[in-house]
């Protein structure tokens, strides 16, 4: 250690600038690698919603979303530690059945919460059932299907198949969030619903 002290005073007081700007290319190569990991995981200013879209129409298909507290009452302040209960009701209003497979209407990104600032938090369910019948539940004509799913427990409420509860969910933060819900035909995004919330 003595000896790589005595070196480094020696190039310091020869000529410090190779020294000086290897220590630079350094810190710049570590503050670049912090930045990637904090942003890979937070959505892009110019697609952060600011408005709340609790409903949508499309054609012969409505969707309607809401987050519920475990009363089943609609809340957009939740107390810390309180369970949300992300509620998602979609209407076929067509004179044609659709959907074999319901991952084709939730596909993989719903009930994403997100801060406030873009960071992806988590999502309330973890995987489908590998029940089939659960999976090939289609809509039919002039008819809904209505999917619930908690955020950590399922004393209020069981998810509605072919959701299982994310059992590594932690609580919620203080803080501003949204929620979405995405909704597709046939693995193809014809809307999405967008509720902002609080932890207080």
């Amino acid at each position: 250690m003595n000896k790589f002290r005595t070196i480094t005073k020696h190039l310091m007081k020869s000529n410090p600038l190779p020294f000086i700007s290897i220590i630079s290319i350094v810190l710049s190569l570590s503050l670049a690698l912090v930045s990637c990991n904090d942003e890979e995981d937070i959505v892009p200013e110019y697609q952060i919603p600011h408005k709340d879209v609790y409903s949508f129409e499309v054609d012969s298909i409505q969707a309607e979303f809401a987050l519920l507290n475990t009363r089943g009452e609609q809340a957009t302040t939740f107390a810390y530690g309180e369970d949300i209960i992300f509620d998602l009701k979609v209407y076929n209003n067509g004179n044609s059945p659709f959907w074999r497979d319901v991952r084709q209407i939730l596909g993989n990104d719903m009930f994403i919460v997100y801060r406030s600032n873009g960071h992806y938090e988590g999502t309330p369910w973890h995987y489908y059932d590998g029940d089939v019948d659960a999976l090939l539940r289609g809509i039919g004509a002039h008819s809904s299907k209505h999917w619930q799913c908690p955020w950590s427990s399922t004393s209020a409420i069981k998810p509605t198949p072919p959701l299982i509860l994310n059992a590594y969910n932690h609580r919620l933060s203080k803080r501003s969030y949204y929620a979405v819900a995405p909704v597709h035909i046939y693995n193809h995004l014809i809307g999405t619903c967008v509720i902002h919330f609080n932890i207080k």
